[in-house]
């Protein structure tokens, strides 16, 4: 973990604005599943390093805020055959075309645009 990394979830953390699901996110099935559809390994170890996020998703509300659009095209192109990810809303705080804060505003509902759908 990076040390911004480390700095900012012990922020949020001491702010309690860290939610953790019951019992384990982990999802062993999932992660083989994502590994597989990457075609080099640049592409798993993009894959496997936020499959964090899109466990928790699953197990949560179905909705990413990330920065990272390289982990994004991966994860669309892994939605090709990996079924269970294409609900995954992603969305990219910093893009203001993608008006992150209305979505949030309104609920962060899943929108077809912003999921992980295959063939974007």
């Amino acid at each position: 973990m990076s040390s911004f990394a480390r700095t900012w979830r012990v922020s949020m953390e001491a702010r309690k604005k860290v939610c953790r699901p019951p019992g384990s996110v982990v999802d062993d099935e999932l992660r083989a599943k994502i590994s597989n559809a990457a075609s080099s390994h640049k592409e798993r170890d993009t894959l496997s390093k936020d499959t964090l996020l899109i466990e928790a998703a699953v197990a949560t509300d179905y909705a990413i805020a990330a920065l990272d659009d390289t982990a994004l095209r991966a994860f669309r192109k892994a939605a090709n055959s990996v079924r269970r990810i294409r609900r995954i809303v992603w969305v990219n705080p910093d893009k203001t075309d993608e008006r992150p804060i209305a979505w949030l505003e309104k609920g962060a509902r899943i929108e077809r645009t912003r999921q992980l759908r295959p063939n974007r």
